[in-house]
């Protein structure tokens, strides 16, 4: 990985980026377009920083892109990288996500127990008797609990519980987890998301992925005149997404598997993965996976990631 800065017009970037929008109103500009020093991370070795810088600057280049452009379109590329670096950070950090599974998990093997215990007729658990659910609060240093013997009380707080967990607590990857959940997921759901086969990083990835091809569509309509990018648009984002490594986060798109996709090297030639007539409707196949949620739980991306 390698750290650097790179001038970014925050005047247009700010209509992709909420977290650059806050940044931008923070200094006035006078109608003036305002331009800053963002830090980029790049997924190259100490070793290729040269050649990376060579190749980014023959793409602009080679399509004609306006050289004021380059800086923002940089930035763009490598907000991927940054923020999964981010992330990673903070889930090696934290056991929240995995304490959040396990309680949950916990629940759903004892409404599981309790249906069992129902079905067979058992004393305290049959349909008419109340609901053997409660919740007690404690001090975790002590033995003694307060329990709540309000009718119905327990199921109801452990769903309020739920949605907190997918809402409020600022946890980007236990959101992405669960999101496509409404309710608590089923006992081996739940297990599934807790064990090593559920990775979210690749689930996060791939949205990243899918969100910045839609930015970068967007930002070519809105800034970058139309001949250069017209007809070629997305094959120039198919490029980019090679050159940045970004391209194998994708998942799989047109019966491709995208982790095959792995930047090879940085010489000044080299072969783009997939037949050429391909790259454009593998991008437009991407673009169309942006669509799959109506927010980016990960604010596009993540919010813990000003500068």
């Amino acid at each position: 990985m390698v750290h650097d800065k790179v001038p970014v017009n925050i005047s247009k970037l700010k209509h992709f980026y909420p977290m650059l929008e806050d940044l931008h109103n923070q200094y006035p500009s006078d109608g003036e377009p305002l331009i800053i020093n963002m830090e980029i991370l790049l997924e190259i070795n100490e070793g290729e920083q040269n050649a990376f810088e060579s190749r980014y600057l023959l793409l602009i280049e080679k399509y004609g892109i306006p050289e004021d452009a380059a800086g923002d379109i940089l930035y763009i590329n490598q907000k991927i990288t940054h923020d999964l670096t981010n992330l990673d950070i903070i889930r090696n950090a934290d056991t929240q996500t995995l304490n959040a599974l396990d309680f949950l998990i916990g629940y759903q093997k004892l409404v599981d127990d309790i249906n069992i215990k129902k079905a067979q007729n058992k004393t305290g658990y049959t349909t008419n008797e109340e609901d053997p659910i409660t919740i007690q609060v404690k001090d975790r240093h002590s033995n003694g609990a307060v329990p709540l013997l309000y009718e119905g009380s327990g199921r109801f707080i452990v769903k309020m519980i739920y949605q907190a967990l997918k809402t409020s607590f600022n946890n980007t990857a236990l959101s992405y987890i669960l999101d496509d959940y409404p309710e608590i997921p089923p006992l081996e759901q739940l297990i599934y998301l807790r064990g090593e086969d559920m990775d979210s990083r690749k689930l996060i990835a791939r949205e990243m992925v899918a969100k910045t091809a839609s930015i970068l569509s967007a930002y070519f309509e809105k800034y970058i005149p139309k001949p250069v990018y017209s007809k070629k648009k997305n094959s120039i984002i198919y490029e980019l997404f090679y050159l940045f490594d970004t391209l194998k986060y994708a998942g799989k798109v047109m019966d491709v598997d995208s982790s095959t996709l792995i930047r090879m090297n940085l010489k000044k030639d080299y072969t783009l993965p997939l037949d050429k007539s391909r790259h454009a409707d593998f991008i437009k196949e991407v673009i169309k996976n942006d669509h799959r949620r109506d927010h980016p739980l990960s604010g596009a991306f993540l919010t813990f990631t000003k500068s």
